[in-house]
């Protein structure tokens, strides 16, 4: 079915309607018409339309969010707007172009989808008050009554008319044209004020004599959503992760060789130390040795197991004292492997070769000789042999 669909002027910010029109197509014009008007028209939302059907003037349309979606789909640059319908038909013959769709965009407001055209009105005919726009479309609808029905789909937009609503009807309660803007201060037929559009080579001039930073123009979520510089920040991250991680493994491997570096510096310290030690703890010995009156018994003994000595000290006056206590635990040992061997106790032992009384069996006596000779001499058996 041949449909009319009309709408009436309210505002959109000269912002709105710019960023509708592609630059390509607005330097294009600027060739031809340094002054250009755009008009921007809303021409179809969601919801009911009286729009004029042509074999069925009373029909009332029911526009749901895929009619619209679809109305805006067939919304393409080039379409001609004319002044008013011919009668009856929507056909271009006879009809003077009076401007040219160079733009769409659309906007839910309320939960309601809006569809809207940018017309370029050429410069004879700007002074026209024109704020009625009529869509020509074929339309596919489902009836639902004899009064009402669905619209299915859009098939093409054959032209759009435009007129003036003290004169004509909108097809969509409350639809209208949102805005004009003129190109220049001061030219007839414009919005009025200072709403001069420059081309980007122009904007991009502006910008760098009057020394404005990016956010001075635009707001930080226009910025952030920028693909240019959603891009940029994305490769500057990738970039950056990628040198932290070089950087990383280069230390880790720096870290790997410091810990080795260290481990074998603490060992060969470790060894250093423990050499200063050993050589401390002989001469210490023979301090204690002295000092305890140990015989030359107890001394072979102990000096033969001092590899059971463990200390953590560094300095002669701990060492010291750390074996002392060694020695304290060494001589019962001594006595318990003495009279293991002997059978005797070596303090009585001791205290007989002091008064030249050597006590048959004790070591050292002809009976202690020749009864555990084998068993003296062999270094597994006899504590007191140094291996």
């Amino acid at each position: 079915m041949i449909q009319r669909i009309y709408a009436v002027l309210q505002a959109m910010s000269d912002t709105d309607i710019l960023e509708m029109i592609s630059a390509r197509k607005f330097d294009e014009i600027k060739k031809t018409d340094p002054n250009p008007l755009f008009k921007v028209y809303n021409v179809g939302h969601e919801g009911i339309s009286t729009a004029k059907i042509l074999n069925n003037p009373a029909l009332k349309q029911h526009w749901f969010r895929r009619s619209i979606q679809a109305l805006i789909s067939k919304l393409h640059e080039g379409i001609k707007f004319f002044m008013g319908h011919e009668e009856n038909t929507n056909s271009h013959i006879g009809r003077q172009p009076i401007g040219e769709l160079v733009g769409k965009g659309q906007k839910e407001e309320n939960g309601i989808l809006q569809a809207f055209a940018v017309a370029y009105i050429y410069p004879q005919y700007r002074d026209i008050d024109l704020d009625i726009a009529s869509i020509e479309t074929n339309l596919v609808m489902q009836k639902i009554s004899e009064t009402d029905a669905e619209i299915c789909d859009i098939e093409d937009i054959t032209g759009i008319a435009l007129g003036n609503s003290a004169v004509d009807k909108p097809g969509f309660p409350g639809a209208t044209l949102q805005g004009a803007l003129q190109a220049f201060a001061g030219a007839s037929g414009g919005s009025g004020g200072d709403n001069t559009m420059k081309t980007i080579e122009e904007v991009k001039a502006a910008i760098k004599e009057g020394k404005f930073i990016l956010s001075q123009i635009f707001g930080i979520e226009e910025i952030k959503n920028d693909a240019a510089v959603i891009k940029h920040v994305k490769e500057e991250v990738q970039g950056e992760y990628k040198h932290r991680e070089r950087t990383d493994k280069e230390f880790d491997r720096s870290r790997a060789e410091w810990n080795k570096e260290k481990v074998e510096y603490e060992n060969k310290l470790k060894e250093a130390s423990t050499a200063t030690i050993k050589f401390k703890t002989g001469d210490v010995l023979d301090t204690l040795a002295k000092e305890r009156k140990l015989d030359e018994k107890q001394l072979n003994f102990i000096k033969n197991r001092i590899g059971d000595f463990d200390t953590e000290a560094t300095d002669e006056s701990a060492i010291k004292k750390d074996l002392d206590a060694h020695i304290s635990k060494e001589l019962p040992e001594f006595d318990r492997t003495y009279k293991e061997m002997t059978g005797k106790d070596y303090k009585a032992a001791a205290e007989g070769e002091e008064t030249g009384k050597v006590t048959p069996g004790t070591p050292g006596s002809d009976e202690e000789t020749l009864s555990g000779k084998e068993d003296l001499l062999d270094p597994e058996k006899n504590d007191f042999i140094a291996e």
